[in-house]
């Protein structure tokens, strides 16, 4: 994605719509936030009827996600960033 955009940006002389590398490893932090619920929200999708067992165990994956991103954003060199700062206290809530 990131070489596409970037060439795409070069091409079009797109300069001042350059992302930075910080930038980028927002998206990355935002991508590996998010696509857990979707492959989650697909999986739910596709069941005409979830069991239980399928809930709890979507429930249970999801769960443990959010404790390997918070786990991440603690021990990781992104925590001087800001905006990682107010990230941390909705991963502390759940």
């Amino acid at each position: 994605m990131r070489k596409a955009i970037d060439t795409y940006v070069r091409q079009q002389s797109l300069d001042h719509l350059q992302i930075s590398s910080q930038e980028w490893k927002r998206v990355e932090l935002i991508l590996d936030i998010l696509l857990p619920f979707k492959k989650s929200s697909d999986r739910m999708e596709a069941t005409k009827r979830p069991g239980i067992e399928k809930v709890f165990w979507i429930y249970e994956s999801l769960y443990n996600e959010l404790d390997r991103l918070s786990s991440l954003m603690e021990a990781s060199d992104m925590t001087e960033a800001r905006w990682i700062e107010d990230l941390q206290p909705a991963f502390e809530a759940m």
